[in-house]
């Protein structure tokens, strides 16, 4: 009797196991990043890439104003978009001290 093919099962790796390996240095020289499970390649980031990110910017702001604030990185430095949702008025403790004034 033939043994029968058995198929390799891929397993995903989990974000715990990709962020340890990362803080073990195991990614220094390479710009991957971790897309539903699979270690992908990141594409250089160029002028290109930059406009598209201010221009998305823009429009998130125009369009989740008063709803939302958003916050965006300089992609040279870090990709990066958020929006965060707005939870009420600006609160104003950040400008006051603690203790004695």
């Amino acid at each position: 009797m033939a043994a029968a093919a058995t198929a390799e099962i891929i397993r995903p790796l989990r974000r715990v196991e990709y962020d340890r390996l990362a803080k073990l240095g195991a990614f220094e020289d390479e710009r991957i990043e971790l897309l539903d499970g699979e270690m992908v390649t990141m594409s250089p980031i160029g002028t290109r890439h930059d406009a598209a990110v201010q221009e998305l910017n823009e429009l998130l702001v125009l369009a989740l104003h008063g709803r939302a604030t958003v916050r965006c990185k300089s992609s040279f430095a870090a990709p990066g978009i958020a929006s965060l949702r707005t939870l009420g008025p600006p609160s104003t403790s950040a400008t006051k001290t603690s203790g004695t004034t």
